[in-house]
């Protein structure tokens, strides 16, 4: 008898777990963050002359967080190497969709740390010729 209550007690477990997982919004919903909270996960700062910033954040079993914003064309180069260094423009997947993209996997490096960002992804449109949108996601694994 003691055999059987193990596996049920274990399945009641995961239902349970499970239901409670589905009804915790905070878990299921994207949040408004501070782009300086969401850009600290990411590992960089808000670049200087940043202006229409949108922020959030979802949190699941793995966290992602979401940046918008756009800056000055001219810093994008800078701020990108400074603010994720080790990163690379070779992105495949971003051919057609963005003017610059940027890639950084910090667990390829070995610069990932628990509570922050392992993967960077950033896709830049120009859209004059002194303004680049940005386009940011950050996540764990």
């Amino acid at each position: 008898m003691a055999i059987l209550a193990l596996p049920l007690v274990f399945v009641g477990w995961l239902v349970w777990s499970f239901v409670a997982w589905l009804q915790n919004p905070t878990l299921s919903e994207k949040q408004k963050v501070s782009c300086a909270e969401a850009l600290d996960y990411a590992g960089g700062g808000l670049p200087e002359g940043a202006t229409d910033g949108h922020c959030d954040v979802e949190v699941r079993p793995d966290t992602t967080c979401t940046v918008t914003f756009r800056m000055p064309r001219a810093d994008v180069q800078k701020w990108l190497t400074s603010s994720f260094p080790g990163g690379s423009t070779d992105v495949p997947a971003c051919e057609g969709r963005h003017d610059l993209c940027w890639y950084l996997d910090r667990t390829a490096i070995g610069t990932a740390e628990p509570g922050s960002a392992y993967v960077v992804e950033v896709g830049v449109v120009y859209e004059d010729g002194n303004t680049a949108l940005v386009h940011l996601t950050a996540y764990d694994l």
